[in-house]
């Protein structure tokens, strides 16, 4: 079965958010305690919408 150009868009769209999704936890894993707690409220907030956007892709 072939995929539509918009449905193939979607798919990409979806990759680029969650690798988006994914760099973000690396850096919070990899560097935990040089940030502070503006930046990761900020963080989390940035992970929490590129995830709801996935739930809609």
């Amino acid at each position: 079965m072939k995929m539509s150009v918009a449905e193939f868009n979607q798919f990409k769209e979806a990759a680029e958010k969650t690798f988006q999704a994914e760099l973000i936890c690396s850096l919070l894993e990899d560097h935990p305690h040089q940030l502070a707690d503006s930046e990761l409220s900020s963080i989390a907030s940035l992970i929490k919408r590129l995830a709801g956007m996935l739930t809609f892709i």
